[in-house]
């Protein structure tokens, strides 16, 4: 996994496999999700898929430390390709699902790139 972070709030946030940003659990949405990544905008997670893999789906959304506040865009890439965007989410009361998203079978594997703004 590569990661290129550029920070509007004081510096590198590090991703954090597992919980939020804080070291918190992860949950969104009202629902508790026992994996997924932490980030902060604006941050990208680039992923290098095998060739046997043929879909990626996911469900995204701000965590509940943020409540109301807090704002964010994601997007999903494969190769150079933008196959999702989500609408603009504010607050931690949704969490959305990219619902599945087709993988072209790529000599050497699929890049895949999670986003968010």
């Amino acid at each position: 996994m590569a990661t290129r972070q550029e920070s509007d709030l004081g510096g590198p946030w590090p991703v954090r496999s597992d919980r939020n940003v804080e070291g918190g659990a992860l949950a969104s949405g009202g629902q508790r999700f026992a994996w997924g990544f932490g980030i902060h905008a604006n941050c990208g997670l680039e992923f290098l898929l095998p060739e046997i893999a043929s879909g990626f789906q996911t469900r995204l959304g701000l965590d509940q430390i943020v409540g109301d506040g807090g704002c964010v865009r994601a997007k999903v890439r494969i190769g150079t390709k933008s196959v999702y965007e989500s609408p603009v989410i504010v607050g931690a009361a949704d969490s959305h699902d990219t619902g599945r998203l087709t993988l072209a079978s790529t000599p050497g594997g699929t890049r895949l790139v999670l986003q968010v703004e």
